[in-house]
């Protein structure tokens, strides 16, 4: 048998841009790493959140992403 409780979590919301590409990529992790530099470049400061598929390719976009920076 299995005891569920359920949980009030008090957070904080912040205001998000979301960002889409205008046409398919044939290398997407290349094409987010090129995003997440350009936002990192021009935009304030703030943080960045982007969803890949597999851990292999969240691997490949932070190395990428640091070799960069």
């Amino acid at each position: 048998m299995y005891l569920l409780t359920a949980r009030t979590l008090h957070r904080r919301t912040f205001p998000v841009d979301i960002k889409y590409s205008k046409s398919p990529c044939e290398d997407y992790v290349e094409a987010a790493v090129k995003q997440v530099i350009q936002i990192h470049l021009q935009q304030p400061a703030g943080d960045i959140l982007v969803f890949m598929t597999g851990q292999e390719d969240i691997i490949t976009t932070c190395v990428e992403i640091a070799a960069d920076l």
